[in-house]
């Protein structure tokens, strides 16, 4: 399994409510060890709240290299950690000026090797992403 880096779209396993399923995440930390923190996200726009949580509207001109299939939004309350050996497929990544905002948002601090570029398109096989983020 390729390693995750920072500011990743993933597909994992996530309890939202009663239900288990394989939603996307977007990731904010990822550890040499192989741990990741990472904000769940949701498509269901009548659970949005404007004040907390992160839009990603498919109009944006950066929504494509997300890998998401429709607008979605990040759910702020939803931080989680995942061990190392936790099941993900990699769908995309934020990048350019949805990148800039995500960041923003979050704080900040968040960097994919000192460049808010993608290196790829929705539908591409060949990602070549690298974590450039260490241990905390």
């Amino acid at each position: 399994m390729t390693q995750i880096s920072v500011l990743d779209v993933i597909l994992v396993e996530l309890k939202v409510g009663e239900s288990r399923d394989r939603r996307p995440c977007v990731v904010v930390r990822s550890y040499a060890d192989g741990r990741i923190e990472a904000f769940g996200c949701s498509s269901a726009w009548s659970l949005y709240d404007s004040q907390f949580d992160f839009p990603m509207p498919e109009e944006d001109p950066d929504f494509h290299a997300t890998g998401l299939t429709k607008s979605s939004y990040v759910i702020e309350r939803k931080l989680v950690s995942f061990p190392r050996d936790v099941k993900y497929k990699r769908i995309g990544c934020l990048s350019g000026e949805l990148a800039e905002r995500f960041s923003a948002w979050f704080g900040g601090a968040l960097t994919r090797a000192g460049s808010w570029h993608c290196p790829f398109k929705h539908g591409s096989d060949d990602r070549g992403l690298r974590s450039s983020q260490g241990s905390p």
